[in-house]
């Protein structure tokens, strides 16, 4: 039997999944924040925060997957309709004259831990940025508008739920609801990209997608394990999150 743990805090997501891992007749375990851990044996599945995450390895000695840093910069333009580079925080100036041509402005995000706000810039403000590391990863990238934005589950290549997340830039709050049209253009992409790309992916990853004035792209990839569900069924994500079980 297969056991879900999530952190012992509470959140829609969390909900969600816990009733979809009850229906499976899956085990479902909380983490704490502090002494006394579960003791936990077979086939585990998590879900939750970097931080619980971190707990949870130092006590059982597991290892979370997250993708490569260099992912996304590594994909083909054809994929993601934009020049996006990868490199040391010490070197933003040198990313944003690399991926800008004329433009000022540039996105940039950390390619790690979220040590300051991603977002579109001109410069780092030194507030967000004093202290840290200048070998920390970031990820900078021409701005791109995404009139529309998706996110899918994938497991082993193929697709296991997705959602509608976000419009114009503004997140999708309350009934979510969105055109037969623009899903079957999202889904069409996304299997054009598992079925074409050489991109190597994690058993469980999280890709999300956005329709913008060149087509479909990439936005970003992320950890299935620490990824909000939004719309997407709770089965297909445990279904995709179980690609990436430990036994302990």
């Amino acid at each position: 039997m297969c056991t879900l743990i999530l952190p012992a805090r509470h959140s829609s997501d969390y909900t969600a999944l816990y009733e979809a891992a009850i229906g499976l007749k899956w085990k479902v375990a909380r983490w704490p924040l502090k002494p006394p851990f579960p003791r936990l044996r077979g086939e585990v599945v998590f879900y939750g925060d970097p931080f619980t995450a971190a707990l949870l390895e130092s006590e059982t000695k597991v290892c979370f997957e997250v993708p490569p840093f260099d992912w996304l910069s590594g994909l083909d333009f054809q994929w993601i309709k934009r020049r996006v580079c990868l490199g040391p925080l010490h070197d933003f100036e040198l990313l944003r004259k690399t991926v800008s041509h004329n433009a000022e402005s540039v996105f940039v995000k950390p390619a790690g831990d979220k040590v300051f706000p991603a977002g579109v810039r001109v410069a780092l403000n030194s507030v967000e940025t004093d202290g840290l590391d200048g070998e920390a990863p970031i990820l900078v990238s021409e701005v791109m508008d995404f009139s529309q934005e998706w996110r899918f589950f994938i497991r082993q290549r193929t697709i296991e739920t997705y959602s509608i997340y976000a419009r114009d830039g503004v997140p999708f709050k309350g009934r979510w609801v969105w055109e037969q049209e623009d899903e079957d253009a999202a889904v069409d992409f996304m299997h054009a990209f598992l079925q074409s790309c050489r991109a190597s992916l994690l058993p469980s990853q999280v890709i999300d997608i956005g329709l913008t004035s060149k087509g479909w792209a990439i936005v970003e990839t992320n950890e299935a394990w620490a990824s909000g569900l939004y719309a997407c069924d709770p089965v297909g994500v445990l279904t995709a999150l179980r690609a990436s079980s430990l036994q302990l």
